[in-house]
């Protein structure tokens, strides 16, 4: 986490985990990670779906970029 905050020019990305978090984050990691991987992230404003989505891109070596 410490490098990727380092690495980042709009700040820092502080999460706390949560067991539910963890789960989430693994299942877009493995979504992403498909050939021709994509989902379509629902849910309440502040939920954690784009923070969620940053650390599962991060953990695929992915580049970020958001449009």
């Amino acid at each position: 986490m410490e490098e990727q905050n380092t690495r980042t020019t709009k700040g820092r990305m502080d999460t706390v985990f949560f067991k539910d978090a963890l789960a989430n984050c693994a299942k877009i990691n493995r979504i992403i990670s498909l050939s021709n991987g994509h989902g379509l992230l629902i849910g309440e404003g502040g939920s954690g779906r784009h923070s969620l989505a940053k650390m599962a891109s991060y953990l695929a070596k992915y580049k970020i970029y958001q449009i």
